[in-house]
């Protein structure tokens, strides 16, 4: 026999466990917050890093900015006098052309 006050609570249990249903399972819930923790380990453990090591990886930054530019520099040299050694290299052909061609003599023969 079942009492009046035992059908509605077990109307009330059936429908609130209906409900759950609908949302999160218990398994989800667990995963969930193993989820939240994880980050939270993650958020913790990289925001405590030491000012010392921070300064030190910064430093490095600078000195290899540092020599990336003064590679550039170098680089933009070495160009300028390749530049430079063309120039040089085409105003002496063409002297030898002149002299070829005033002298009279036929070009590639000795």
């Amino acid at each position: 026999m079942i009492i009046k006050k035992d059908a509605s609570r077990a109307r009330a249990l059936h429908h609130r466990i209906a409900a759950d249903r609908t949302f999160l399972t218990p398994t989800d819930l667990t995963m969930t917050r193993r989820f939240l923790m994880c980050l939270a380990v993650i958020l913790v453990a990289g925001s405590c890093t030491n000012p010392r090591v921070q300064a030190n990886i910064a430093q490095a930054l600078n000195d290899v900015s540092n020599e990336l530019t003064a590679q550039r520099q170098d680089m933009a040299t070495l160009q300028e006098q390749i530049d430079s050694l063309k120039h040089a290299m085409v105003h002496q052909d063409s002297i030898i052309k002149r002299l070829v061609n005033v002298t009279g003599i036929p070009a590639g023969q000795q």
